[in-house]
């Protein structure tokens, strides 16, 4: 199970990588946006849309590893981290959990900052 921990967490920390990368992408819109720089949207356009086949791989990844845990931890177990977390040992268990809040922080800035490109986009359309 360890050695499963251990690739969770990498893939976590891997996942958590690629959406501060496309948060600071949805950021640099904006300021494209607020410039009416093209050229730099469509770079930004292109620079998401291979962050985003990078971030594809390492979820599809870390399903597989779920289901992996799943038959460790029993079918009818939840393959949520903090369960995983309370079957594991600490600095794991902590890492593992800290590492999901950052995730889910990161990801509700995320979608906040999509939704606010997605509504100027709206308006200068």
């Amino acid at each position: 199970m360890d050695k499963l921990v251990l690739e969770l967490l990498t893939l976590l920390r891997e996942l958590l990588a690629s959406h501060q990368r496309l948060l600071q992408i949805a950021l640099m819109r904006q300021e494209a946006m607020r410039a009416f720089d093209v050229r730099r949207l469509t770079e930004l356009l292109e620079r998401e849309k291979a962050e985003m086949e990078r971030l594809e791989n390492v979820e599809k990844l870390r399903r597989i590893l779920v289901e992996q845990m799943k038959l460790l931890l029993g079918r009818h177990t939840p393959t949520t981290i903090s369960e995983i977390a309370k079957r594991v040992s600490e600095p794991h268990r902590g890492t593992l959990l800290a590492l999901a809040a950052q995730i889910k922080s990161t990801v509700e800035q995320l979608e906040r900052n999509n939704r606010i490109n997605a509504k100027v986009s709206e308006a200068v359309v």
